[in-house]
């Protein structure tokens, strides 16, 4: 298992723990360790600053993740919901 791979799963943890800060620290390192592979980590990511309620996080994080995988329905999603 690569190291973004492993702090996804720390993320995961804290994110079911309400860690949300430390989910969103997490995401970011799998970020930086694998930017072309980090639609799902922005995703992730952008699922944490939903429940922060920081709704300019989550538009910029959707619309990162879309730019690497525009058939991402997670990023569509949450983007909608933003939007809202």
């Amino acid at each position: 298992m690569s190291l973004a791979e492993q702090r996804k799963e720390e993320g995961n943890r804290y994110f079911q723990m309400g860690k949300f800060s430390a989910a969103i620290d997490a995401y970011s390192e799998c970020i930086c360790l694998e930017p072309k592979a980090a639609a799902v980590y922005y995703t992730n990511r952008a699922m944490c600053w939903r429940q922060k309620e920081d709704w300019a996080h989550v538009i910029a994080d959707c619309k990162s993740a879309l730019q690497l995988d525009p058939r991402r329905i997670k990023a569509h999603y949450f983007l909608g919901v933003a939007l809202c």
